[in-house]
């Protein structure tokens, strides 16, 4: 169970640097700086993937649930340790006019799944 669980959730988080990627693009912007985050959730084990949603998507559950854009101005590891520029081009973004909110929405509907998978791994482990 663990194991499909970890890889689904791998699965999807490289899926939502696509759906980022087709945002950008739909929005005629650049998506130099989501290269490198692309890049870091490849290299990731399965195993590392669940770990890194555990100790750094999971502590943001509320903020999450509540879609309080707390969590992607404060939230410095959400993509793990890459650099600070790298990692707010996303709040960036997300303070931006940029995305709207269905972009927005969608978002938040893949933090909620992650969130999801964190928790169930902890149910099982």
């Amino acid at each position: 169970m663990n194991i499909g669980l970890k890889k689904a959730l791998h699965e999807d988080l490289l899926h939502f640097t696509d759906r980022i990627e087709d945002i950008l693009d739909d929005h005629g912007l650049e998506f130099d700086d989501l290269i490198y985050v692309k890049f870091f959730i490849s290299k990731m084990t399965s195993e590392d993937a669940m770990q890194h949603v555990i100790m750094h998507i999971l502590p943001w559950e509320r903020q999450i649930e509540e879609k309080d854009d707390q969590f992607f101005y404060k939230n410095k590891k959400i993509f793990g340790d890459l650099p600070n520029n790298k990692v707010n081009y996303f709040s960036d973004l997300w303070m931006s006019t940029t995305l709207n909110e269905e972009d927005k929405d969608e978002i938040w509907r893949f933090m909620d799944t992650f969130v999801t998978y964190g928790n169930e791994f902890k149910k099982f482990k």
